[in-house]
């Protein structure tokens, strides 16, 4: 799994590097939204109750964004992920998060651009065998909630058509607890877990919708 990782990190880099001696987004894309798809890894780092033994699993989300300005893009995400574990066998925690938050623009660094930026929203988490939740061994409730939490963010952009940026993103999550009186026994404290993504983005003007095909070499379009 660890050699997997390696090579999609090569992999991404590789294509984010592609065109450094170019501007790495242009400000032709101010004021327009997206919608995008990234995948990736993700890898629970505490609570011991979920982190300890956790393997490397699957994330996945979909992704809006709008984008004021080069330096400053709105961020909205949803989608989910999992570790599984040595033992017990057919173990897995998943988390579904929906979050909202924004980036700002850093610098320009090997033909991308470099984001950090935060957010916060809503954890959904179950910890679960054979498909069906656990139980805390104290009080019987189900291992699973919804959890308020945040998270940073740093990312690495570069726009590959008129059109779609290409995305390299590292999130670190914090899920805070909000009912560890119903898991005494386990799962009742704070976790946190990262994540690498890679990720397409196609961008569309709100106001003028999809633009096919443009004698405006300024403004972004699908030309055939």
């Amino acid at each position: 799994m660890k050699r997997r990782v390696s090579l999609l990190v090569l992999f991404m880099t590789a294509l984010l590097s592609t065109g450094a001696q170019s501007q790495a987004v242009s400000s032709n894309l101010d004021g327009y939204a997206s919608f995008g798809a990234t995948f990736g890894v993700m890898k629970w780092v505490f609570d011991v109750d979920v982190a300890d033994e956790s393997r490397i699993r699957p994330v996945m989300k979909a992704v809006f964004r709008y984008r004021f300005s080069r330096k400053m893009i709105l961020v909205g995400e949803s989608g989910f992920g999992w570790n599984d574990y040595p033992k017990p066998i057919d173990e897995v925690t998943v988390v579904f998060p929906t979050t909202f938050g924004f980036l700002r623009h850093l610098r320009e660094q090997w033909g991308t651009a470099i984001y950090y930026g935060g957010g916060a929203g809503i954890y959904y988490w179950d910890n679960k065998r054979n498909g069906r939740s656990n139980r805390d061994a104290w009080t019987d409730n189900q291992l699973k909630g919804f959890e308020p939490g945040f998270y940073l963010s740093l990312e690495s952009e570069k726009q590959i058509t008129d059109h779609v940026t290409l995305t390299l993103t590292f999130q670190n999550h914090y899920i805070i607890s909000t009912h560890g009186d119903d898991f005494p026994a386990a799962f009742g404290d704070d976790d946190d877990y990262v994540s690498l993504r890679m990720g397409f983005h196609y961008h569309w003007s709100p106001q003028k919708g999809i633009i096919w095909g443009t004698s405006d070499p300024q403004e972004p379009g699908i030309n055939p």
